[in-house]
């Protein structure tokens, strides 16, 4: 049997995956290439969209299990991509490079520190003179104390120079190496909603969808996340609000019939699947759209030698 699955990830007792349900453009409307919806030439159409379905098998298989899912406009993959394309490796930021080594002689170049190895070390010893400084506080107070309570002076000037050697010490110069390296991360936020209103019943309620999609970097323990994405779809169906500019909404305090399902994706995976559906758009774009773009083209012309010869006619 024919699947119209592009791609999908399993995760524990859960499944997401990506349909194929891209619609192309009649010849009149060739350069929009994705078919956008609506009555046309006496039919209705269907928008071009990419299905996301997550099925939830934590209660159990069949009718025990949960299964939600949401159209999704095929421009949204490319951004996700990016997204994942900023979540890839380490950034390294080097704290060296070569510079003129002589004004007369710019060939000649020797290594030398930069301007954030100069912001680190600036970091460095702020953060080193805070240590020292709360060191110095904490520490007198012993000192202090040995005094009131006429122990030698020896004793204390011992204890006072052991503090100062510490404070020393901590402020020092730190090697900090050639390179800042820290994961290459970037967190992201999106939100979706959308009403079915060709579906809406007599009592003014229809089919609604809902999509979050996040990435967390770093968990609340400050440990980088193993499965930063979160995909959710909330189904169900909710009272129609028809704004004065034809603009169609839904009343969110009445929705009924409220299924909700997400799943937590690794950025590996997540970017397995937008590379995979991103594909997938491109060359159904060039396998299917190119035969109407070339209709078009062909009939746009054709108009138009119409128009010259009627021109032409009323001259």
């Amino acid at each position: 049997m024919v699947t119209n699955v592009i791609t999908k990830c399993n995760g524990k007792d859960k499944v997401v995956d990506f349909r194929d349900k891209l619609s192309r453009s009649l010849p009149d409307e060739y350069a929009m290439m994705h078919q956008s919806g609506g009555k046309k030439n006496g039919g209705k159409t269907f928008p071009s969209v990419i299905e996301m379905v997550i099925c939830d098998f934590t209660k159990g298989t069949g009718d025990k299990s949960v299964t939600c899912s949401v159209n999704i406009d095929p421009t949204m993959f490319d951004e996700w991509l990016t997204v994942c394309r900023c979540n890839v490796g380490t950034m390294a930021v080097p704290l060296i490079g070569r510079v003129a080594k002589d004004a007369q002689k710019p060939w000649e170049t020797v290594l030398a520190p930069n301007a954030v190895n100069g912001l680190m070390k600036s970091i460095h010893r702020t953060a080193s003179v805070a240590k020292a400084y709360g060191s110095l506080l904490s520490k007198s107070v012993s000192i202090v104390a040995k005094a009131v309570k006429g122990a030698e002076k020896k004793d204390i000037l011992m204890a006072a120079g052991t503090v100062l050697k510490e404070a020393r010490t901590a402020i020092a110069d730190a090697d900090i190496g050639t390179a800042l390296k820290f994961p290459h991360r970037m967190d992201y936020q999106y939100a979706m909603s959308k009403v079915n209103t060709y579906k809406k019943g007599t009592d003014g309620f229809a089919p609604v969808s809902m999509l979050t999609v996040t990435h967390d970097s770093v968990r609340q323990d400050g440990d980088l996340a193993m499965y930063p994405w979160v995909l959710k779809i909330t189904n169900g169906d909710a009272k129609v609000i028809e704004q004065a500019t034809g603009a169609t909404t839904f009343d969110g305090k009445s929705m009924r019939n409220k299924v909700e399902v997400f799943i937590q994706v690794s950025d590996r995976d997540m970017y397995r699947m937008m590379y995979r559906v991103t594909r997938f758009i491109e060359t159904w774009e060039n396998a299917m759209c190119i035969p109407v773009i070339i209709e078009g083209e062909n009939k746009k012309e054709a108009e138009r030698q119409e128009y010259l010869a009627r021109q032409k006619e009323g001259v």
